[in-house]
């Protein structure tokens, strides 16, 4: 029989915070915690109310992390050597 996992009674996240009360978490917390959902969801011992919270809170992971990742993209610069010797920052492609 699947185990309940009382964290997510309330419609609250699974470390108990309801979604007003979380504090933004960096790109290593938020993947950190996507692939914990991911394991849970995929042993399968999740009740269905439980599991679709979580899915939700993994999308919304997925997204703060896209989120974050897109922002660092446009802040990477690459040295670019120019025809004369001398080094060019130009954006990443």
């Amino acid at each position: 029989m699947a185990k309940r996992d009382d964290r997510y009674e309330d419609a609250t996240s699974f470390d108990g915070q309801s979604d007003d009360e979380q504090s933004p978490l960096d790109f290593e917390q938020s993947l950190a915690r996507l692939e914990e959902i991911v394991r849970k969801l995929e042993r399968g011992d999740v009740k269905l109310a439980d599991a679709l919270l979580m899915y939700e809170e993994g999308v919304r992971l997925s997204a703060h992390c896209t989120k974050l990742l897109d922002s660092v993209e446009q802040k990477v610069t690459m040295l670019v050597e120019q025809a004369d010797g001398t080094m060019k920052r130009v954006p990443m492609e």
